[in-house]
């Protein structure tokens, strides 16, 4: 059980170096919206945000699952399912977003859930973001991580023992 547990802390703390890509994200919403309110001023702003916000968290959850891959089964994933398991967990990411965004919504009396159409909108740019990278950036980076190109390698992590 202590393996077990000492496996499972070394995989989230692999996890810190992904996280820089969701979270620039949300740092960027949050001054947008709050500091420069460019959400009211431009609201075309909202299309790339959504887009780059499904592109960084299938990064994020892609170094996750593989981080998981390499710890558990001492490979990587099957790329079909690694893309599918990106994808789909990037689309529920969004759809619990619009969840809290609703939450947030009636517990502050605002009105940051839009008319249906752009919730749709919003969540179909947040799954462009995410195809985007399952198509184009995962094979590029996964064949850079096996041609050992710079700090993209993944890390083997092993039980210490």
């Amino acid at each position: 059980m202590r393996a077990q547990r000492k496996l499972f802390l070394q995989w989230a703390k692999s996890l810190t170096k992904p996280a820089w890509a969701p979270l620039l994200v949300f740092v960027i919403h949050v001054m947008a919206f709050y500091f420069f309110q460019l959400y009211e001023a431009y609201p075309l702003f909202d299309i790339p945000m959504h887009f780059f916000g499904g592109l960084a968290m299938a990064y994020f959850l892609d170094m996750a699952f593989v981080n998981a891959s390499l710890m558990s089964a001492g490979a990587p994933p099957n790329r079909l399912i690694e893309s599918l398991l990106v994808f789909t967990s990037t689309c529920t990411v969004a759809v619990f977003w619009k969840f809290a965004e609703l939450g947030v919504s009636w517990d502050l009396s605002t009105d940051l859930q839009d008319p249906l159409a752009d919730t749709m909108k919003d969540l179909f740019f947040g799954m462009a973001g995410s195809l985007f990278f399952v198509v184009a950036i995962s094979p590029i980076h996964t064949a850079s991580c096996l041609l050992n190109w710079g700090e993209l390698n993944r890390v083997t992590l092993r039980p210490e023992e």
